[in-house]
């Protein structure tokens, strides 16, 4: 059976989001975690590729969501090459292992993302991860750029995201797990374009989670 394509967004604390997305009254760093958590069962953490969290942090991020939830980290640039390693790779690697160390414990660490060079070459293996930046090509090298989604500012179309659903599908019957992950980020650009990529894939008859507003919950007489 074809694998289920998991929608997210690689982060849930941008400063678009935040000002965008999330609702009065969603104003903490943990209501905005559960808020995002409803909506989606993935999230991409790039905040450790700039800077390596305490441990205490991952560990609110672990209690904080639902037990099937999955986290993607993205490796420390000393690990890929955009950073020296002040002490050496190992030391390095040992640092980034400890600080997500509970979201490994609480089983919600899935995958451990590397942004190498363009020219290392990309092959599909028992994971298929798809990250959508736009498609700004003029600001996609912006030098001067002081915030991401000044290089990453783009409101994806039905038919642009439309050009992926027969892709997705073919990685999904390839694949064991398949994400689908929404790096554009000036506003609340992806949880918009998540939520046109979600009803593309179930017109197309492609099973997925995330973006999808949850249903609102009973009224009860106790």
């Amino acid at each position: 059976m074809p694998a289920i394509v998991r929608i997210g967004i690689c982060s849930w604390a941008d400063e678009g989001l935040v000002k965008t997305w999330y609702p009065r009254g969603v104003g903490t760093a943990e209501k905005r975690l559960r808020y995002y958590a409803e909506r989606f069962d993935v999230v991409e953490a790039d905040s450790p590729f700039y800077h390596l969290p305490d441990p205490a942090v991952t560990e609110k991020w672990a209690l904080r969501t639902p037990d099937d939830f999955a986290f993607h980290l993205k490796a420390s640039g000393e690990l890929t090459g955009h950073r020296e390693p002040a002490d050496g790779v190992e030391a390095a690697a040992a640092a980034f292992l400890s600080s997500i160390e509970p979201l490994v414990a609480a089983g919600k660490a899935r995958g451990v993302l590397l942004q190498f060079h363009p020219r290392v070459k990309k092959s599909t293996g028992p994971v298929a991860y798809v990250r959508f930046h736009g498609r700004n090509w003029q600001t996609w090298n912006k030098r001067d750029a002081t915030k991401s989604w000044q290089r990453f500012d783009w409101d994806y179309s039905p038919e642009e995201l439309g050009e992926w659903v027969g892709p997705v599908e073919r990685l999904a019957a390839q694949a064991e797990e398949v994400y689908a992950m929404f790096n554009v980020n000036r506003n609340d650009q992806a949880p918009r374009a998540a939520a046109i990529f979600r009803r593309l894939l179930d017109e197309a008859g492609v099973r997925a989670t995330g973006g999808e507003e949850p249903l609102p919950e009973r009224p009860t007489l106790f």
